[in-house]
């Protein structure tokens, strides 16, 4: 256990307080720990990547944290009267068990990690921005902004989907063939 695995498991731990504070109505409280999530993930990526601690447990653990807390947050705040919101719910759940399948299957039988990318990042960025703007100014935005950065978003994650998928159907394609003996 190392320090940026200790921050990513903190991420997963705010996950709860985060929804608490979201669907009690204390937005403000709800939004610093959001803050604090963003930060503590980017402060693991740094300090594993400037001390070189990359590990295998923070490469499965750090998106995962990601993935929990992006469907936390939308839940909440589709659960919180922004009905559009279940479309972005939707679509993260159905990505993440497609990413998830795709993880443990390349782990379990070959042993690869795939190890977040550019494009993961830019998703994971537009998708917190999203989440800040939505729960700070949501009451006020008007409607089309909202459906703006809900779609922004979604593209951006899409577009993250597409390119992991690619790089996942590569390795398949690529991966020496086992013979039998």
């Amino acid at each position: 256990m190392n320090i940026p695995n200790i921050l990513t498991i903190l991420r997963i731990v705010i996950i709860p307080f985060f929804a608490w504070r979201f669907l009690t109505g204390d937005g403000v409280g709800a939004i610093i720990l959001l803050l604090a999530s963003g930060f503590t993930d980017f402060l693991d990526g740094f300090i594993a990547r400037k001390f070189n601690l990359i590990t295998k447990t923070g490469a499965l653990l750090d998106p995962l944290a990601d993935k929990l807390t992006q469907i936390v947050v939308s839940f909440c705040i589709a659960y919180n009267g922004f009905e559009l919101m279940w479309v972005v719910f939707g679509f993260l759940v159905l990505k993440e068990v497609f990413m998830i399948i795709g993880g443990v299957k390349l782990y379990t039988n070959d042993d690869i990690v795939i190890h977040a990318k550019w494009y993961g990042k830019v998703a994971t960025f537009v998708i917190y921005l999203g989440f800040y703007l939505l729960i700070l100014f949501g009451g006020i935005m008007h409607y089309y902004i909202k459906i703006a950065i809900i779609v922004t978003a979604l593209g951006f994650s899409l577009l993250a989907f597409v390119n992991y998928f690619i790089q996942f159907l590569n390795i398949q394609k690529n991966k020496p063939e086992k013979v039998a003996r």
